[in-house]
């Protein structure tokens, strides 16, 4: 019985010790775990990031499309879709290496790239804090509310 309780006992001591080191490596999260964090490559282009680009201000990049697009003036009404662009968001939040990856018609991938290539500013997406350089697809709609 004295032997059991001294292995019981010390199993204890060992699970104390342990708990107490593992409390002093509060800092890192990741530490406990064996993890390092990334070091993205900043001139890369990435698809999926840890933070995501955000449009600037209190309206969202949908409501931005909306208010500035303009309709091409030589289409008639009838033609209604969608152009599929793709584009950079830089370090900086520049907009860069817009192009049209599903057309609907010159005239509407035109004015779809004319709005893109004249939007503010995004905040950049981020990978372990540091901004980079993120792919970017959007479907620019023109379509007629009635």
């Amino acid at each position: 019985m004295i032997m059991k309780s001294l292995l019981l006992l010390l199993i204890l001591s060992i699970g104390i010790v342990h708990y107490a080191k593992a409390q002093d490596k509060k800092g890192d999260p990741n530490a406990e775990i064996g993890f390092s964090p990334i070091t993205p490559d900043t001139n890369k282009i990435y698809n999926s990031v840890e933070v995501l680009p955000l449009f600037p201000g209190n309206e969202n990049f949908n409501s931005y499309l909306k208010k500035n697009l303009k309709w091409p003036d030589k289409t008639g009404a009838d033609v209604q879709g969608k152009v599929i662009v793709t584009f950079v968001i830089e370090r900086d939040g520049r907009l860069t290496n817009a192009k049209v990856i599903k057309s609907l018609s010159p005239a509407f991938d035109n004015e779809a790239l004319r709005v893109i290539n004249s939007s503010p500013k995004w905040r950049p997406g981020t990978i372990s804090g540091k901004a980079v350089r993120v792919q970017y697809t959007v479907a620019v709609p023109f379509q007629i509310n009635y």
